[in-house]
């Protein structure tokens, strides 16, 4: 399944290189992997494959990693849609001729620990509600076996880089079998390589410091 991908990298804390170097370092990963993809003020936009785009963006990660930081925050805002193909050209009016997009077989593996808040949108529904779309979309996670907790605004879900990206991409799917043309994805994702943190221990934390 095609998509296109806008990423805003957010590294956290201090760290040996600034965070324009970190990504500056980003860069000969993107080249490496012949996807399209535009720098911009906001971040970056990815053109490509489902898996190839969800497995760059995790490898980007590793790198800003290895630049120093231990934590590094992304906010991704990814469409897909099934009754037409649409590139960059069509979304943004950066370049000049219609961007050829590479079909890209290599897949990578990120080897990543990852919590993800997920808001899925449908766009086009007959009706306000989305109950519905969101009620399947619960049911594919829960049966995923990844740990995830449901909230007003979406939906958390942990678990390894590869299983998590996997898994939106299979929602987006249903919901597009649902009757749906158009499927917008609103996803924050933080990784850290300095300890192991869970959705109940970011909670607690945070709890445990307002009981003081």
């Amino acid at each position: 399944m095609h998509c296109l991908a806008d990423v805003a990298f957010t590294p956290v804390g201090p760290a040996p290189i600034s965070i324009e170097e970190a990504i500056a370092l980003c860069i000969p990963i993107l080249d490496k992997s012949g996807v399209t993809y535009v720098i911009h003020r906001g971040g970056l936009t990815i053109d490509a494959e489902w898996g190839v785009a969800m497995t760059l963006i995790g490898k980007l990660h590793e790198r800003i990693h290895e630049g120093g930081y231990t934590r590094v925050h992304s906010d991704l805002r990814v469409g897909t849609r099934t009754d037409k193909e649409q590139t960059m050209q069509d979304k943004l009016d950066v370049v000049n001729k219609k961007l050829a997009l590479k079909k890209i077989t290599n897949y990578m593996t990120v080897k990543l620990n990852c919590i993800a808040d997920l808001c899925l949108i449908p766009i086009g529904t007959p009706t306000p509600s989305v109950s519905d779309y969101i009620v399947e979309v619960e049911k594919k996670i829960k049966a995923s076996g990844l740990k995830s907790e449901l909230h007003s605004a979406g939906t958390a879900i942990e678990g390894p880089w590869d299983e998590v990206m996997s898994l939106i991409g299979e929602l987006h799917q249903t919901v597009h079998e649902m009757g749906i043309f158009r499927v917008q994805s609103d996803i924050r994702v933080g990784t850290r390589t300095d300890k192991t943190e869970s959705i109940e221990s970011k909670i607690e934390s945070v709890e445990a410091k307002l009981e003081k």
